[in-house]
């Protein structure tokens, strides 16, 4: 999808998008075709282009049952930001979203836990070291971990990392 984060869980025929990568082409080209019908859930870490950019788009061909998202996306469904969503072989559950208005908006990326075959994935957004040592021992440890901010050097500390204890850490 070139620079930007998107990512498809599936499992028991439920289908949860999180972020939508840098453009409507993008998900034309490479979500739309593995979905087959709307998702249950779409999650937008942040509205940054890289993260939100496909989103509109997606939602205009399969229109998500939920959305959890700090923006208003145009032919989306109103987001709904609830702590837990349990669904049929998962659950998907946030933290609390950064209280951070003045070190920007990558800070205040929605931080999401799916729990999902006996393994845990935590997508991060693009949050920076700052905001992993305010959230420390609220991470736990997880099967996967959607490194965050693209695996750049602001992000990832030492203390996310021994916390999380990633058996695969992905970088988008």
């Amino acid at each position: 999808i070139g620079h930007g984060d998107m990512a498809l869980v599936e499992t028991q025929g439920v289908q949860v998008v999180v972020d939508t990568g840098p453009s409507p082409h993008g998900v034309k080209q490479r979500l739309i075709p593995k979905l087959r019908r709307a998702p249950s859930l779409v999650v937008i870490s942040h509205a940054d282009r890289d993260h939100i950019g496909g989103a509109q788009a997606l939602c205009q061909r399969h229109r998500p049952a939920h959305l959890w998202s700090q923006t208003l996306i145009p032919g989306c469904p109103k987001p709904a930001l609830t702590e837990r969503l349990r669904l049929p072989g998962m659950t998907i559950s946030r933290l609390s979203p950064a209280d951070d208005w003045v070190r920007g908006r990558n800070e205040r990326s929605l931080i999401i836990s799916i729990i999902t075959q006996g393994h845990r994935l935590l997508f991060l957004g693009d949050i920076g070291i700052d905001r992993e040592l305010d959230l420390a021992g609220r991470f736990g440890r997880a099967t996967l971990v959607k490194v965050p901010h693209h695996g750049s050097k602001t992000s990832s500390g030492k203390p996310l990392v021994s916390e999380t204890q990633p058996q695969i850490a992905l970088i988008g």
